[in-house]
């Protein structure tokens, strides 16, 4: 079992599109800020036993700044298997 933080600098952000207009497919890159927070802190737990561990991160800072996007914040989950 272990328990830690993960801390995160967001380095850059864009925004991909592919589509088909008039039978032709597409793709516009745009880069921008997005009202992102560039740093965010998760807290992070993991179980294992054997070759299989359990994860679970948790986001303890807002995915967007402050009064400038919806109210969101990460979390994600899963398993992994060593071989």
């Amino acid at each position: 079992m272990s328990v830690g933080a993960i801390v995160n600098y967001r380095i850059d952000s864009r925004l991909k599109q592919k589509y088909v207009l008039n039978d032709q497919k597409l793709k516009d890159v745009s880069r921008g800020h997005y009202q992102l927070n560039p740093f965010m802190v998760d807290a992070s737990v993991r179980f294992g036993v054997g070759d299989f561990t359990a994860f679970a991160n948790y986001s303890l800072t807002a995915m967007f700044e402050k009064n400038k996007g919806p109210q969101f914040t990460p979390f994600s989950a899963g398993i992994s298997l060593s071989l």
